[in-house]
């Protein structure tokens, strides 16, 4: 069975087509915010984005959004930070200056995981950045949660495309337990699949992890036809 970082991605290609897009240089946004509930995919979408990137050449800075580094003003770009005694406007500069340089002037691409999760000052660099155009930028955002008002002002002054990240759907689901097992997956099975994890790409790994082949065969019962189906129950 693969392991975790290994799996197929199932299901995502025209999402990976609309980000892919944001690489062209015929683009009309700075780039996209990808916006969904916990465990749907967003962080995997956003580093195949980042590795097609890669592939064409591009630098790729990748940003990570904590609840500890909320209270730091910059907290979310500390490793491009240089004076801490400048004024807030010349932090700002100076980190979008060391974000986007790149050698022999390569295009720049932003990743910033977890976007509700920055501190204000550093909302208002990422809002900078995408309006000078300075570099691409890909983030994801966790529906529910507050969002620094400069970073909803992107998408909606249009200077950032939002993607709504949706839940596999059933087939989809379906299709992805079997490349991870390897094998056509009976049809209750299938269907206990889907009412366990409603198509939650986080929910299928949890369940992959806790039926995985060894332990799945361990627990397998008949109803009498001679198909067999994993017994497998939520913790």
């Amino acid at each position: 069975m693969p392991v975790m970082g290994d799996w197929p991605l199932i299901g995502r290609g025209d999402e990976v087509r609309l980000l892919t897009g944001v690489l062209d240089a015929e683009a009309t946004s700075g780039g996209m915010v990808i916006a969904g509930g916990a465990g749907v995919g967003k962080t995997r979408l956003a580093r195949e984005a980042a590795a097609a990137a890669a592939e064409r050449g591009w630098v790729i800075r990748s940003v990570q959004g904590t609840a500890a580094a909320q209270a730091i003003p910059l907290g979310a770009f500390a490793q491009w930070v240089g004076h801490l005694d400048d004024q807030p406007l010349t932090l700002v500069s100076s980190v979008i200056a060391a974000l986007t340089a790149s050698p022999d002037n390569a295009p720049v691409l932003v990743v910033v995981d977890d976007v509700h999760l920055i501190d204000d000052l550093s909302a208002f660099a990422l809002h900078q950045l995408v309006r000078r155009r300075e570099a691409t930028v890909i983030a994801t955002l966790r529906t529910g949660e507050r969002v620094p008002e400069t970073v909803t002002a992107l998408w909606k002054d249009g200077q950032l495309q939002r993607l709504d990240l949706e839940p596999l759907s059933r087939q989809q689901c379906i299709l992805l337990l079997e490349a991870v097992l390897g094998d056509p997956i009976e049809d209750r099975s299938a269907a206990r699949g889907w009412e366990l994890t409603g198509g939650n790409v986080l929910f299928v790994r949890e369940l992959v992890k806790k039926c995985r082949p060894a332990g799945w065969s361990a627990t397998m019962r008949t109803d009498g036809s001679g198909r067999v189906f994993p017994r497998c129950r939520p913790h």
